[in-house]
């Protein structure tokens, strides 16, 4: 395998100050092994959809989508108006990042406070190269993947990395997939939330 297309070894001088240690993002090394797999690529991201989506209400205080993240141990939440449109996706770092402008009043903060009003969601049709082309573009993680302006479900960065790791049969990704999967809630037959 070619790992100077997965290391950006074409891409300019490496930040070595960063906290990355020299070290790719995610999204660059992502982009990488797509240019690897590009047949691969070329897929769509059904397979990629998790179906298991985890939402608050736009009204929900900054103290109850934390319990929810907590409960369900999910770093992010898709974010719905009383109609369940789909309005934006609230994040862990949301909540620490801009939660501190309210750090005295989060039980009475709206998530709408921190919520970033403009998203973009997918089709279950879109390819996976062009799905990290948006992602790299809006600067997200986590994409919604609508049909018809039905909520299907999210898919992750994490969750294509998991992927690529399983097609690429790579020691490496493999140990890096192992540990995004740990981190990953687990899931009982009814659908609730389970510790490790």
């Amino acid at each position: 395998m070619r790992t100077d297309l997965l290391f950006g070894a074409s891409s300019g001088p490496v930040d070595r100050s960063s906290p990355s240690i020299g070290l790719p993002s995610a999204l660059t090394l992502v982009g990488g092994l797509i240019v690897v797999l590009y047949d691969n690529a070329r897929m769509d991201i059904t397979e990629l959809i998790q179906e298991d989506i985890v939402t608050v209400n736009l009204d929900d205080s900054l103290i109850d989508v934390a319990e929810v993240f907590l409960e369900e141990r999910v770093g992010s939440a898709v974010v719905v108006d009383a109609s369940d449109e789909v309005i934006g996706i609230v994040t862990d770092r949301d909540l620490v990042i801009y939660g501190q402008n309210f750090i005295e009043a989060l039980d009475r903060t709206a998530v709408n406070e921190v919520l970033a009003m403009s998203v973009f969601s997918v089709e279950p049709t879109v390819s996976v190269l062009e799905l990290t082309e948006r992602m790299r573009e809006a600067g997200v993680r986590r994409v919604p993947v609508m049909e018809d302006g039905e909520l299907l479900g999210i898919v992750t960065l994490d969750d294509i990395i998991v992927h690529l790791a399983d097609e690429l049969e790579s020691p490496e990704l493999e140990n890096l997939a192992a540990v995004i999967e740990s981190e990953s809630p687990t899931r009982d037959a009814d659908g609730a939330s389970s510790a490790d």
